[in-house]
């Protein structure tokens, strides 16, 4: 019997280390704008304290860093591709928000996304992950208490 389901998050706040020059002012933009329409991509730092706070066990809140177009060959192509698709999404609000021409926006976009391989531009990604028990299913017994040999016993409570 299983007793828990497990939950997990993975998101970035959307900030780069490390940026160049256009790239930083890109992404001062970017959050302006979506501070803007009420939107914090800080969030993510709250994700182990909402799984605790919806009562999931065993919560794991950590981050590791993910390189921008750099790095090996399948990660560069990939977060480089990522990061294109974020500046192709965000184009017609950031257009609005910083108040330029399509042509101003694709050369920033381009030149923030040069920038990445020679700054060795990098973000974090963050990740939360928990376990929340199952209503009515499975007490856990300890080897003694079963006469199992010391193993976990997983037994339905009716």
């Amino acid at each position: 019997f299983f007793s828990f389901l497990s939950f997990y998050k993975v998101d970035s706040e959307g900030w780069p280390h490390s940026g160049g020059p256009r790239t930083t002012e890109y992404y001062s933009k970017a959050h302006e704008m979506m501070n803007l329409r009420d939107v914090d991509p800080r969030y993510i730092s709250n994700f182990g304290h909402m799984l605790r706070a919806a009562s999931l066990e065993d919560v794991i809140q950590d981050q590791c860093s993910l390189p921008f177009g750099w790095g090996p060959p399948e990660i560069a192509e990939a977060s480089r591709k990522n990061a294109e698709s974020f500046f192709g999404a965000m184009k017609p609000h950031m257009l609005m928000a910083m108040g330029i021409t399509e042509e101003e926006y694709d050369k920033l976009v381009d030149d923030a996304a040069d920038e990445f391989s020679s700054h060795k531009t990098y973000i974090y990604i963050d990740f939360a992950y928990g376990r929340k028990p199952l209503a009515g299913v499975g007490k856990r017994y300890q080897g003694g208490e079963t006469g199992n040999g010391g193993h976990m016993l997983e037994v339905p409570i009716l």
